[in-house]
């Protein structure tokens, strides 16, 4: 968890939240598994709190992630097969002022997740 307090430091946080997500899964290497055992990935979360954001994004809870996205057939990862589905393996979550939300409001954002 991070706390942000400059909404535009001059590149998009998305993009650091992105990379923050693949730098912790690449990390997991020789940690969590060794050879090709991506199987044994953990999911990893990167979740910043943005203290001053602007008016149109206050109390707002943004989710990025991995998704499937067929562009042709209609063929699912890990459909019949044996191989891992991948959502849910990385994603950013941008909280926008959760301090700002009132009690009508607020939930805990691992309830996002």
């Amino acid at each position: 968890m991070e706390a942000q307090t400059d909404f535009y430091p001059g590149y998009p946080l998305i993009k650091r939240g992105i990379y923050y997500c693949c730098r912790m899964i690449s990390s997991q290497y020789g940690r969590e598994f060794t050879g090709p055992h991506y199987e044994k990935l953990k999911k990893a979360y990167s979740i910043w709190v943005c203290m001053n954001p602007p008016g149109c994004r206050k109390n707002s809870i943004i989710r990025y992630r991995l998704e499937e996205k067929p562009l042709v057939g209609e063929s699912a990862e890990g459909a019949g097969t044996r191989t891992p589905k991948i959502h849910g393996l990385a994603g950013p979550a941008i909280d926008k002022a959760a301090a700002a939300l009132d009690s009508e409001t607020a939930f805990p954002i691992t309830d996002s997740l």
